[in-house]
């Protein structure tokens, strides 16, 4: 009989025993995982964080969808990419010449997503630019680490 097969359990591991401890980790169909407690803690830890800033990251993508969808008409282009230590929001503009609210607006939204707890672990930076050539924006942006936004058909 196997106690654990039998009757789910909870198994408790002190991180800080005085003891040494090692701990084996038997997943279903893959290799056996040993390694110390404090790492095997560290990994749970670090993965509890990934999976917490992957729904931050898809919360922001959903905030970013929709300030752009308030300002269709406003923006030729927009973009998310990379930039050291977090990501970069790029917002092509329609046009060369300045605008004011738009730009007031696209630092409410810089704002808003650097105050909001829920997404306290992404890094956003927001830039807008002017409508200009394909090869000046290239400069900003690096194919294998950008995405950028489609506009959704209009809804009747």
């Amino acid at each position: 009989m196997d106690p654990i097969k039998d009757k789910p359990r909870t198994i408790q591991l002190d991180y800080y025993s005085e003891h040494e401890c090692k701990v084996v980790v038997k997943p279903k169909d893959h290799d056996v995982f040993m390694d110390s407690l404090q790492n095997v803690t560290t990994a749970c830890q670090l993965g509890n964080k990934s999976i917490k800033f992957f729904e931050q990251f898809r919360l922001l993508l959903q905030k970013l969808a929709q300030w752009l969808s308030q300002r269709r008409g406003l923006a030729r282009h927009a973009y998310i990419t990379l930039k050291e230590g977090g990501f970069l929001f790029i917002v092509v503009r329609l046009t060369a010449e300045y605008n004011r609210q738009f730009e007031d607006d696209l630092t409410k939204l810089d704002i808003e997503v650097a105050t909001d707890p829920e997404l306290d672990l992404v890094n956003l930076e927001v830039l807008a630019l002017p409508n200009g050539s394909t090869d000046s924006l290239r400069s900003f942006l690096d194919p294998d680490t950008t995405m950028e936004f489609s506009p959704r058909a209009e809804q009747d």
